[in-house]
């Protein structure tokens, strides 16, 4: 039992004998020093002191290693119990203010780096944080970071990171991260911010930057990537771009040594809009491969396609680039970066992605083949030569261009000469077309020829002057551009006759039109255009058909257009020996329809059209309308208030309103037209296509007091209430009737009055009014009533008196003022014949003073039921001579004398007509 209690005492004693010795050795600070020396400064690890002890940690002052890494303190914190367990642990590292040189790594050997690898037994490091950490880097480049670590493992020779925190600042940018590294892989998320100096560069070309920068890390053994997105839009300013929802993926490959990234975005500018995904592709030789695919959704110019395709590669000597875009493609290839081969072609096709192009574009494929050389070094320059080829026609351009000039001269020589864009053009025209273009910094040249025309602009330092014969068109201008982008010109034109204009260019119309036209311009162009306008017609002549003929001498027209707004200050139309002079201003505008809206068109002194236009649909709104509108010409003063509005499209017309005639003095005299309804008699006129527009037309025309109407001879007061009618496919009518009040008519010295009177418009084609008229005349205490009736082509004239009298007495008192006298009577009943010879003998007179009509001949005829009938003649020539007949039927006898002997008679009547050849025997 003693023996038992001894061996207990020793092992007690050895036990305090050894923990003893162990907290002497760890606990004593020169046991720290004396490892210190063998572990640390034996290997290369050098310091100015040590604190602490081996038990509980120590602090490392000035450690440097070699000239690879220096650090102001290093702090290990530990227990010495975790340290040695079957765990080992440090509760803490910090690294204070510590400095790397990756550039001395080079130097070292790498049998040395061999001896210095360790192999430890797995180790946890709670807590590792590197404070004011600084990478010195070639060139004075620096790298400063903070690094905080949560549970670092070391096992073997791998290690893992639970988390680690991360603030990283260069002189480029600076970047906050958080991570954690596990199977030799690090992923971290954080954003990088644009260093101060730089984003003030930035600003100057991008504008709206994020502040903080989104970023994606993930490191391995074989690359690294990095990606990020910008939701913001980006704008360039100078290139006036902007970037949209950009996506950039990076990875870099450590063993190959290249590194690849992908990226998408949307680029925006004014004029195109364009989805974009790049392929990229970077070896450390430079050697590069860059793939580009983009969709185009929005273009203010036509493009051939939506797609297209570039694909680039080169290294520091070549490159070669090739861009796709529907049947274009465009290849570049260089070996120095200095001189550049590019070539052009296109598949045959029709370019049908120009809109709103001529139809006559449309059948015609076209190829196109450019070989050009640019050379950037020691001058730039571009030149080459383009084909263009077509159905009809082939273009052949040589163009020369370097920072000081531009050069570019073209032929286009016709295939066909009636068909494509050469079918509306005068054979005359057709032929070989050249241009030249010459730009410089002082001096710009355009000249265009064909064999009969010519177009010529120079400009010199500010100052455009040109020249161009047309056909029938020349033009002259002069003008100047100046410092601050305004362009400011003045255009003379003069057109000889638009009719051999429109010969010259082929132009074709129903109409027979013919003008001269002098015109001046002024444009001048600012961040809109600006045209002021002057415009004078000498003389114009319209001719709708063969036997009406409208003409004008001395109209003008002047305003001016301002962006879409056009504006007339004044305008003077000659019509007919009238003039319409009007100094009230009009407006109209364009909107982006290619509509045309009537503001107000003054017309006369107070009535304005107002209305739209759509050039597109042809179609169209018009009202005129006015208050007591006044019209003063060869027709009389007129006073009118009007409300009439049109509908008018390509398959309706619709015409419908009110003229009110408020006061009016008419001295128009009416031109007597002459018709034959005989469907016997063929007249040769034009023949005018039938329109296939519907066309109806309401016009109501009144007046609410007598209107004056007055001509030599006849001076009369009426009401008028009609209606201008048409339904479509019909001709157009008067409807309504006009009410004479009173009035009266002088002839060769004798005064009739005109009784209350109407007149009926029961819409007849010609018009052709029924007539109720009621003529006075007064003479001695005499009164003779006129009877007028029937048709203004077919009157009737019935006589009445007070007191009654015969027809004879009634007819002598008209023509001579006094009843038919003793004699003229006879036996046989011959009274009313030479009565009738003589009543016939005055009305000739008398209509020929009035009308200015000389007839060879003038009878009354009494007619069986009554009444008169008058027969009038002329002999046109020795052989022609012209009877007109009113008796029971109106017929017309034209006789011609073929010979001394032989007549032809021709008389045409309401029912018939007939042929008669008559032998005349000589006494």
């Amino acid at each position: 039992m003693g023996r038992l209690y001894a061996k207990i005492a020793l092992f007690l004693q050895a036990i305090i004998i050894f923990f003893g010795l162990f907290f002497y050795i760890t606990l004593h600070p020169e046991t720290t020093k004396l490892i210190a020396q063998k572990a640390l400064k034996d290997n290369g690890v050098l310091f100015s002191r040590i604190e602490g002890c081996l038990f509980c940690g120590f602090t490392l002052y000035d450690a440097s290693y070699q000239k690879i890494f220096n650090a102001k303190k290093i702090d290990i914190k530990y227990s010495i119990f975790s340290l040695i367990s079957a765990n080992p642990t440090i509760k803490e590292i910090n690294i204070v203010e510590p400095n790397i040189y990756p550039m001395h790594l080079k130097k070292q050997k790498s049998k040395e780096q061999n001896k210095s690898d360790i192999l430890l037994p797995p180790i946890l490091v709670k807590k590792l944080n590197i404070k004011n950490c600084t990478i010195n880097l070639p060139k004075n480049e620096k790298v400063a970071f903070d690094l905080y670590i949560n549970k670092l493992l070391f096992k073997n020779r791998d290690f893992e990171i639970k988390s680690f925190k991360t603030d990283i600042k260069t002189a480029y940018a600076s970047g906050s991260f958080k991570g954690k590294l596990n199977k030799q892989t690090i992923t971290a998320n954080g954003y990088g911010t644009i260093s101060e100096k730089y984003k003030s560069l930035a600003k100057s070309t991008v504008k709206n930057l994020p502040e903080k920068l989104p970023l994606k890390l993930k490191v391995d053994m074989h690359h690294l990537k990095a990606s990020t997105k910008i939701d913001k839009t980006i704008f360039l300013k100078d290139a006036n771009l902007s970037i949209q929802n950009l996506t950039l993926d990076f990875n870099y490959l450590f063993k190959e040594n290249y590194f690849t990234a992908k990226s998408s975005y949307t680029l925006k500018h004014p004029i195109i809009t364009a989805n974009l995904d790049q392929n990229i592709l970077f070896t450390p030789s430079l050697a590069y491969s860059i793939k580009t695919e983009g969709k185009i959704t929005k273009s203010l110019h036509p493009l051939p396609s939506k797609d297209f395709q570039i694909d680039l590669a080169g290294d520091l000597n070549t490159i070669t680039s090739e861009l796709y875009m529907g049947p274009y493609r465009l290849s570049i290839f260089s070996t120095d970066y200095k001189q550049f081969a590019l070539q052009a072609s296109s598949k045959p096709h029709i370019p049908k992605y120009i809109k709103n192009m001529p139809a006559v574009f449309l059948n015609q494929t076209i190829t196109l083949e450019a070989n050009a050389t640019a050379t950037l070094k020691p001058k730039p320059l571009l030149k080459g030569i383009v084909t263009l080829d077509g159905n009809y026609s082939k273009t052949k351009s040589f163009f020369e261009i370097d920072p000081d000039m531009v050069l570019v001269k073209s032929t286009i020589n016709p295939k066909v000469g009636n068909e494509g864009v050469w079918k509306n053009i005068p054979k005359s025209m057709i032929g070989e077309i050249k241009s030249f273009l010459y730009l410089t910094k002082e001096k710009r040249i355009l000249n265009v020829s064909t064999l009969k025309n010519f177009l010529t602009l120079f400009e010199e330092r500010g100052n455009i002057s040109g020249w161009a014969n047309i056909g029938n068109l020349s033009l002259s201008a002069k003008g100047k551009l100046k410092k601050d982008g305004t362009t400011d010109l003045d255009f003379i034109t003069h057109i000889e006759s638009i009719q051999k204009l429109m010969e010259d260019f082929n132009v074709k119309s129903n109409l027979t039109i013919d003008a001269e036209v002098n015109s001046k311009f002024n444009l001048v162009l600012t961040d809109h255009m600006q045209l002021t306008y002057q415009i004078k017609v000498p003389w114009y002549i319209v001719q709708p058909d063969s036997q009406t003929i409208y003409y004008g001498l001395e109209s003008k027209l002047q305003g001016k257009i301002d962006g879409n707004i056009i504006s007339i200050d004044n305008y003077t139309v000659g019509f007919n020996e009238r003039k319409f002079i009007q100094k009230r201003s009009s407006t109209f505008h364009f909107d982006e329809n290619l509509s045309l809206f009537i503001d107000n068109l003054a017309i006369l002194d107070k009535a304005d059209l107002k209305g739209y236009f759509n050039i597109k649909q042809s179609r169209a709104k018009l009202s005129i309308k006015g208050v007591q509108v006044h019209y003063n010409g060869p027709e009389g003063n007129i006073t009118t208030n009007i409300n009439v509005n049109a509908s008018i499209s390509k398959k309706e017309v619709n015409i419908e309103g009110d003229v009110e005639v408020v006061d009016a003095t008419i001295t128009f005299k009416p031109i007597k037209e002459y018709t034959v309804n005989d469907e016997d008699i063929i007249i040769i006129q034009d023949i005018k296509e039938p329109s296939k527009t519907k066309k109806s037309i309401n016009i109501h025309i009144y007046s609410k007091k007598p209107l004056l109407y007055k001509i030599p001879m006849v001076k009369a007061y009426f009401i008028p209430d009609i209606t201008i009618w048409k339904e479509s496919k019909k001709s157009t009518e008067l409807l309504g009737m006009v009410k004479v009040t009173d009035g009266s008519i002088n002839v060769t010295e004798k005064h009739f009055n005109i009784e209350p009177s109407e007149i009926y418009f029961y819409g007849s084609h010609p018009i052709n009014p029924y007539l109720d008229m009621h003529i006075l005349y007064e003479l001695n205490f005499n009164k003779f009533h006129i009877y007028v009736s029937h048709t203004l082509s077919s009157p009737v004239f019935l006589f009445s008196s007070e007191p009654p009298m015969s027809q004879n007495d009634i007819m002598s008192y008209i023509l001579f003022g006094e009843p038919a006298g003793e004699a003229f009577k006879q036996n046989g009943g011959t009274e009313s014949t030479i009565g009738t010879m003589l009543l016939g003998t005055g009305l000739k007179n008398a209509i020929g003073s009035a009308t200015g009509i000389r007839f060879d001949t003038l009878n009354i005829i009494n007619r069986p039921e009554g009444g008169f009938g008058i027969e009038v003649g002329k002999n046109i020539n020795k052989r022609l001579r012209i009877i007109y007949r009113n008796d029971t039927i109106s017929s017309f006898i034209i006789q011609y004398k073929a010979t001394k002997s032989i007549r032809i008679d021709v008389d045409v009547r309401d029912t018939g007509q007939g042929i008669n050849v008559l032998y005349v025997k000589e006494r």
